[in-house]
């Protein structure tokens, strides 16, 4: 599965007054992006999913990530934002790592007056929260910070930290110290991964070149290991500099000189394995009518391992059918299943040439009636959710 670890959604339109960061520099950036704008880029490179990460430091941007992520199978995680230095906060963690999307957590460190603010009493209290809720931490740092945040991992042992934008390196001006060597130490601490990310807006935004990163991507590569790198393309704000296109194909030629393998994990395996995801969940769903006369051999035809097992292999989960008379004195089927493969049409396209699939339709086919106008199974869009 590859996955896009690092990008960002805003509703620009209403909510302009929160984007304090958007410079004038950054004037291309205010509007609107949201999934529908992502999503065809996704399909053209390849990606099955992405984690979106905040982009405001108030709760209604964690609210309104997960809204998102609840309408949108294809975004498997959340980095919220959660004032981690209020003494009060930790309920307010535990509620939240409550729903099964919020993968983590992210102050804006680099923002902070305090070079220091990563090993901040205040700080460290908030970190120290994080693991028993299950929940990871971005470290959004830039060189003078990685001392100070290596002081604070090594406070937290079995807490899982990422860096973001390999903690933006001097790129445009060509300098690999004292970055290189601060990235190594706190690499050395094997619960730090690191996201190939935000290098195209961290060089020059007009002139760079691929050949310009590749210094910097070899040091963390060197110090990490593919196993704790993942791609990351920090979308839109990457657009400012290149293409969604341009900016993950830097990396793709980059990693082509890797293994089969190490290109595995750091197109998507590294962040799978980081964040605990899991693939988008499609949920289709079906209604067609039954014939009386058959329904107690329909209901014996669906009660079998075989059945279950030819739906496993095809990355099917939660498969229901439901009987029910209807007030017009019909009985109807109603099915519902999740699939949670990457590959449905070749899935679906496997499990029809199946030969005991085949005997399954073939049993089954007589003993329903079809609805006028209606295809036999359809995707369709969750409007509601409480875990």
């Amino acid at each position: 599965m590859k996955i896009d670890s690092h990008q960002h959604f805003w509703n620009y339109t209403d909510h302009a007054g929160d984007y304090v960061w958007m410079s004038d520099e950054y004037g291309a950036l205010r509007r609107d992006f949201l999934p529908d704008d992502l999503e065809p880029l996704l399909t053209e490179t390849g990606f099955h999913g992405t984690v979106a990460v905040q982009a405001r430091e108030m709760v209604a941007e964690t609210d309104f990530l997960l809204g998102l992520a609840d309408r949108t199978p294809w975004m498997l995680g959340v980095v919220g934002w959660i004032d981690l230095c209020a003494p009060d906060a930790e309920p307010l963690v535990e509620r939240y790592a409550a729903h099964p999307k919020l993968k983590g957590l992210r102050l804006l460190i680099h923002d902070r007056p305090d070079p220091g603010f990563a090993a901040s009493p205040e700080h460290v209290r908030g970190i120290g929260w994080l693991e028993r809720h299950g929940l990871t931490y971005d470290l959004l740092l830039k060189p003078p910070h990685i001392r100070p945040a290596t002081r604070l991992v090594d406070q937290f042992p079995n807490q899982k930290f990422v860096v973001d934008h390999i903690a933006k390196p001097d790129i445009p001006g060509g300098g690999l110290s004292p970055w290189a060597e601060d990235i190594r130490e706190l690499a050395r601490r094997p619960n730090v991964f690191c996201k190939l990310s935000g290098m195209v807006t961290t060089a020059d935004w007009a002139t760079w070149t691929p050949a310009q990163l590749a210094p910097y991507l070899d040091v963390v590569l060197e110090a990490f290991g593919p196993s704790r790198l993942m791609v990351g393309s920090d979308w839109p704000v990457c657009t400012c500099a290149a293409s969604y296109q341009r900016t993950m194909q830097t990396t793709f030629d980059w990693a082509a000189g890797l293994s089969a393998d190490e290109q595995a994990a750091v197109l998507g395996g590294t962040c799978e394995r980081f964040y605990g995801l899991e693939p988008p969940v499609r949920r289709y769903g079906m209604v067609i009518g039954l014939r009386d006369e058959h329904e107690a051999a329909y209901r014996r035809v669906h009660d079998g391992p075989g059945v279950r097992d030819l739906l496993r292999e095809a990355n099917i989960r939660n498969f229901n059918i439901f009987l029910h008379r209807l007030p017009d004195g019909k009985l109807y089927e109603f099915g519902y299943y999740e699939y949670c493969g990457t590959d449905h049409a070749g899935d679906m396209a496997r499990l029809d040439a199946h030969p005991r699939h085949v005997e399954w339709l073939r049993l089954c086919d007589p003993m329903q009636l079809p609805l006028p106008g209606e295809k036999s199974w359809s995707m369709m869009e969750r409007v509601y959710f409480n875990p």
